[in-house]
C-alpha cells in the first residue's frame, strides 16, 4: 500500500535558518502506488523543539548565536554620525581612557521553541500505475524571546557614562550610546523599526504541495516510480518586521522530480534507494536589505527584491522489515542546496549580496521508525478496516547552516 508523505518546513530565524531551505525528512521513501480506485488518507505529526543549528563551518550552535554581539567604543559611534557627533564620542571615550576598540559589552540573548507540524495527507490511486495526492501542512508555533546585555567592563562604562552627564549637554548620538550600553538589543530593533520581541503562540498553514507518483517498471524483484510535485505558495510568509519568526511558506513555487527504486530482498526485507532535485522558481518579495556583511538587520525595505533560492539535490538509502503486520525502518539521507540570489535597485548592488551570505546547505540524517498495520488482518477478515500507525524519529548526522535539533513524529494511515 502507498504511502505519500513528505518533508515538512519547520523553522525560519532571521538572519540564521532560511526560507526555501533545507528540511529533515519525516518518512521513509518507497516505490509502491495505491491500486486504481484505492483512497488513502494519512495525518502526520511532528515535533521539535528547536535548540540549536550548523552553522557555515559545520559547528553546532545555539539558535540565539546571532543575539550574541560585542559593544564597543566603534559600535557607540555606528555608521551614520555626522563629523561632530562621531568626534564628541571620540573625546568621551579618550576622555575615560577607553580603546574605541575596547569590548565594553556583549548582547546575549535566548530563544525556546515548540513546534507541531499537523500535515493531513491525501491520496487516491487514479490507475494502477499512478497515485495522486495532496499534502496540506499546518503549523503550530510557540516561541519565547529574551534578549539583555552583558557589562564586560563596567567601571569603564560608568566611566563613559560619566563623562557624557557631566558635560553640558549631551547630543543626540551621546545619549543614543547610553541607551545602546543600557540595552542594546531592543535599542536597535526599535531604532530599525522591528517589532518588540515577545512570547507569542501562533497556527499557520503551510505550502501545499500537489504530488504524484508513476510505477514506470515492476516485476518480482524490483519496482521503480516516477516522482513529481508541485508545491504552491500558500503559506503565511516570513514577517520582516520580526527578529524571530516561524514561516508557513516561502512564497515561491518549487517544482520536484525524482526516482525511488525498491528492491525486494527477500519477502519481509526492502531495500530502498531514491534520489531528487527540486527546482525553487525565482520571484519577488519584500526584504529588509542589510547594511553591512556581519549583520542582517536594516531599517530599509525592498519590498519587490528579485529573489532565486537555491535548487536543492537529495539522495536516501533505506530499508524496511515487515513482519506480522509489524515494519521496521532505517534511512540515511543526505541533502544540498545552492547559494540563494538576490538582485533589485532600491540600494546599491553589493547590499543584495549581503543576503546570500550563508545560504548555501548542507545536511545528512538517520531515520528510524516502527510501526503496526491491520493490512493482513483486513484480507483475511479478522480486522474490519485497513489502517496502521507508525512512530518515527530524525537526527541530523552533520550538517551546514540548517536546523540541527531531532524531530519525532507520528502517523496515523488508513484506506477506503
Amino acid at each position: 500500500m502507498k504511502k505519500i508523505l513528505t518533508g515538512i518546513a519547520l523553522l525560519a530565524l532571521s538572519g540564521s535558518v532560511l526560507a526555501g531551505g533545507l528540511k529533515a525528512p519525516v518518512t521513509l521513501p518507497n516505490a509502491k502506488t495505491l491500486p486504481q480506485g484505492v483512497r488513502n488518507f494519512n495525518y502526520i505529526g511532528v515535533f521539535t523543539n528547536p535548540e540549536s543549528k550548523m552553522d557555515e563551518a559545520g559547528n553546532k550552535t545555539v539558535l540565539a548565536d546571532p543575539l550574541f554581539k560585542n559593544i564597543t567604543g566603534n559600535t557607540l559611534i555606528g555608521g551614520k554620525a555626522d563629523a561632530s557627533e562621531a568626534a564628541g564620542i571620540f573625546q568621551k571615550l579618550a576622555a575615560a581612557n577607553i580603546d574605541p576598540n575596547q569590548v565594553l559589552a556583549q548582547t546575549t540573548g535566548q530563544i525556546n521553541m515548540a513546534v507541531q507540524a499537523n500535515v493531513p495527507v491525501f491520496a487516491y490511486g487514479l490507475t494502477k500505475k499512478l497515485t495522486a495526492a495532496i499534502i496540506i501542512p499546518i503549523t503550530h508555533v510557540e516561541t519565547n524571546v529574551d534578549m539583555g546585555v552583558n557589562h564586560i567592563d563596567p567601571a569603564a562604562i560608568q566611566k563613559l557614562l560619566n563623562e557624557i552627564n557631566e558635560s553640558s549637554g549631551a547630543s543626540v548620538k551621546e545619549e543614543e550610546a547610553i541607551r545602546k550600553l543600557m540595552a542594546p538589543a531592543s535599542e536597535k530593533a526599535a531604532e530599525y523599526g522591528y517589532k518588540n520581541p515577545r512570547n507569542e503562540k501562533y497556527t499557520r498553514l503551510g505550502d501545499i504541495k500537489v504530488a504524484g507518483k508513476y510505477k514506470t517498471f515492476e516485476n518480482a524483484a524490483n519496482a521503480v516510480s516516477i516522482t513529481t510535485a508541485v508545491v504552491l505558495p500558500t503559506g503565511e510568509q516570513e514577517d520582516i518586521n520580526k527578529l524571530v519568526d516561524v514561516p508557513g511558506g516561502d512564497g515561491q513555487t518549487d517544482l520536484e522530480l525524482g526516482v525511488v527504486h525498491d528492491f525486494y530482498a527477500t519477502e519481509w526485507l526492502t531495500l530502498t534507494t531514491s534520489a531528487g532535485y527540486i527546482f525553487q522558481l525565482a520571484d519577488t518579495t519584500a526584504k529588509r536589505i542589510p547594511e553591512k556583511d556581519d549583520s542582517k538587520l536594516s531599517k530599509e525595505v525592498d519590498y519587490a527584491t528579485e529573489r532565486d533560492l537555491g535548487d536543492i539535490m537529495k539522495a536516501e538509502l533505506a530499508g524496511s522489515i515487515y513482519l506480522g503486520g509489524w515494519t521496521m525502518g532505517l534511512g540515511y539521507g543526505i541533502q544540498h542546496k545552492q547559494r540563494d540570489k538576490y538582485s533589485g535597485g532600491f540600494v546599491a548592488a553589493n547590499r543584495y549580496r549581503f543576503l546570500e551570505k550563508n545560504t548555501r546547505q548542507r545536511m545528512q540524517t538517520l531515520q528510524a521508525s516502527l510501526g503496526f498495520d491491520t493490512i493482513s488482518m483486513f484480507k483475511k477478515k479478522k480486522f474490519f478496516a485497513p489502517m496502521g500507525v507508525s512512530l518515527g524519529h530524525t537526527r541530523v548526522l552533520e550538517g551546514k547552516n540548517v536546523v540541527s535539533s531531532p524531530l519525532t513524529s507520528v502517523m496515523f494511515k488508513m484506506f477506503f
